[in-house]
């Protein structure tokens, strides 16, 4: 945008060179700051600019509009750098789609029909092809701070989740994980809710280092896990190998899709999980 100075009338005193051929948004400067529009949206990035008009213009005008109008501002973008590419319009389609077969899954945690799993799984993969993440390992900041998951392949069912008594009165929250880039060091934390006799929230909390291993790759090492409150591990003291088992992330990661708003990572067990940023 350039602001050029300009008299009171909409119309100019004179031309400073010959007007572009081009389809621009005028707006109106005024010193409260505000800019009104003032024609169509859509053009070049050409500007005609107006000299000052004399200050006899100026002294002709109604007393009250005296002084409001301080310039003209062109606001012209091209329509090519406005509208989003084919690419990203694929890619927000796909999302969508994504979001809408995911939604009511739970996180994929307690198992999904085999056909709306396989669904789920190709969707990530056009996600992938559409826009793979190259080389996300060259700039961690991209992957740094807070997630949530959306989706994962990680099931707790039959046998498993009986011992873990997710069956009868313990009930799965959000799962989240903080990458601190400076410990390089990665938190995943499974929320947990207990129903009934003595009601309470309590979390397992693991914590592992990674290091870079490739353009899309880190490797992962378990630090430690911890479960809280005490209730809480009580609870899961005769299973907390179980428990750590299906939670533990040591071994290696690939980062396959990422941008602003999510990240799709595979696992050397073959898992894939689907991250939302917080």
């Amino acid at each position: 945008m350039s602001l050029s100075l300009g008299s009171a009338s909409h119309a100019p005193a004179h031309r400073v060179g010959p007007l572009a051929t081009c389809s621009c948004t005028v707006l109106h400067y005024r010193p409260c700051g505000i800019f009104r529009p003032c024609g169509p949206e859509r053009g070049h990035r050409t500007v005609r600019s107006r000299a000052p008009a004399p200050f006899g213009a100026q002294h002709h005008q109604n007393r009250a509009d005296q002084g409001a109008w301080r310039g003209t501002a062109f606001q012209c973008t091209s329509p090519a750098a406005q509208a989003p590419s084919t690419a990203d319009q694929d890619v927000e389609e796909v999302k969508r789609e994504l979001l809408a077969a995911i939604e009511g899954t739970n996180r994929g945690i307690g198992g999904v029909p085999a056909e709306k799993r396989r669904g789920i799984l190709e969707l990530i993969a056009r996600l992938e092809e559409l826009q793979p993440a190259e080389s996300p390992t060259d700039d961690l900041q991209r992957v740094a701070g807070a997630w949530k998951l959306l989706f994962s392949t990680i099931s707790i069912t039959g046998l498993r989740r009986t011992k873990l008594g997710l069956r009868q009165f313990i009930t799965l929250g959000e799962f989240t994980q903080s990458i601190d880039l400076e410990r390089s060091l990665a938190t995943n934390q499974v929320d947990f809710s207990v129903t009934g006799v003595g009601m309470f929230k309590g979390h397992l909390r693991i914590e592992a280092s990674y290091k870079v291993a490739g353009p899309q790759r880190v490797t992962i090492d378990f630090e430690n896990a911890t479960l809280a409150p005490q209730q809480l591990q009580a609870l899961f003291e005769q299973n907390f190998d179980l428990l750590l088992s299906i939670f533990n992330p040591e071994g290696w990661l690939d980062i396959t899709f990422l941008d602003d708003v999510h990240r799709v990572g595979r696992d050397d067990k073959g898992n894939v999980f689907l991250l939302e940023r917080l």
